[in-house]
């Protein structure tokens, strides 16, 4: 006697062929922006003035880049987080 799988089911040997392949992207694509983000910071290294009207830093590039990124990280969720609060205010 052969045992029959329903139609609609796959069987627990074989995984999903489409959740497969779309891992497999997930991973090629995280490893594209590793290397998008490294050949960056290789090639940020340079150091730049910048002045604060009362004094003066030098720092890389790379450092630059960063903290630019944190805090328009920071501002996008204050801002996403305000108007969150407010949309909850009007619905009650």
């Amino acid at each position: 006697m052969s045992q029959q799988t329903p139609q609609n089911q796959v069987p627990a040997s074989q995984p999903d062929s489409s959740a497969s392949a779309a891992k497999y992207i997930k991973v090629g694509l995280l490893a594209l922006v590793i290397l998008y983000v490294l050949f960056i910071i290789f090639l940020n290294t340079d150091e730049q003035n910048i002045n604060f009207v009362f004094f003066t830093v030098n720092i890389s590039l790379i450092a630059i880049l960063v903290l630019m990124f944190v805090i328009g990280a920071i501002v996008g969720y204050a801002f996403a987080a305000s108007r969150k609060r407010k949309s909850d205010k009007q619905q009650k």
